[in-house]
């Protein structure tokens, strides 16, 4: 359906080894994108990714620790230096944090910042100038919907301050660049409610019955081709976040 939007296009996916980058990775892979995939820590699910994508399309994978700066600054100055243009950049990445507000201290508020915020503020400007000086392209930023609500949206979850913030200044990045880069670049939030994983406890699932009106979780391929949605057909939505919640 999207092959002549996707053809000959290269694809950036931050968190590549996490449900929905998988699941985004796998669908733009088929279509032929070239895909340049990071991850962190899950080394066994990004090779059984690039397993599967290796006879299908072109693939680079990249490991970084987005908390580290020195490992953040090298990952930006190899794609420099590889690549001449990033077509899609999706930004996938993050870690959710439960801390108790008295129990914050400025390590927790440093990795949750460094690595919800600070990582993609910086990966954003350096691939969206790429994009802006060469073709144009699209970035994705995925957030959550506390930001947009209040840090009790997801019933029986207790985000703490740091991460409610990293993922509220993800919005203002999504806004200043829409603006900035406009009109070869466009910059989109997305911002899904409950998420089919492994780690959902029957008691979340229970929570999710209770409160979302479709009552169920998204399934990250419903992501994914939302993602693809905004990339190929969505071509008006821009400096803006879009909700996939169910309701929520």
């Amino acid at each position: 359906m999207f092959s002549s939007c996707l053809k000959g296009k290269t694809a950036l996916i931050l968190g590549a080894s996490g449900l929905i980058g998988k699941e985004l990775a796998i669908k733009l892979g088929n279509e032929g994108v070239k895909l340049v995939l990071h991850y962190n820590k899950s080394e066994s699910s990004i090779k059984e990714l690039v397993e599967y994508l290796n006879s299908r399309t072109y693939v680079d994978v990249v490991r970084c620790d987005l908390s580290n700066f020195d490992e953040l600054l090298e990952l930006i100055s190899y794609i420099k230096a590889k690549y001449t243009n990033i077509d899609i950049f999706v930004n996938s990445a993050g870690v959710y944090d439960e801390t108790p507000l008295q129990a914050i201290n400025l390590d927790i508020i440093g990795k949750v910042l460094n690595i919800n915020l600070i990582s993609a503020m910086l990966i954003s400007k350096e691939v969206g100038a790429m994009m802006y000086e060469g073709s144009g392209g699209v970035i994705i930023n995925l957030i959550c919907l506390t930001p947009l609500r209040s840090h009790k949206v997801y019933k029986c979850l207790n985000p703490s301050l740091p991460y409610v913030v990293s993922k509220a200044g993800l919005i203002q990045i999504i806004k200043y660049l829409a603006d900035e880069l406009a009109p070869k670049v466009r910059v989109i939030g997305i911002a899904p409610g409950w998420v089919g994983s492994n780690k959902l406890t029957p008691n979340l699932l229970r929570c999710v019955e209770d409160s979302v009106p479709i009552n169920r979780v998204a399934e990250p391929t419903e992501i994914a081709d939302l993602i693809i949605y905004l990339i190929c057909s969505g071509t008006y939505i821009n400096g803006t976040v879009v909700e996939i919640s169910g309701g929520l």
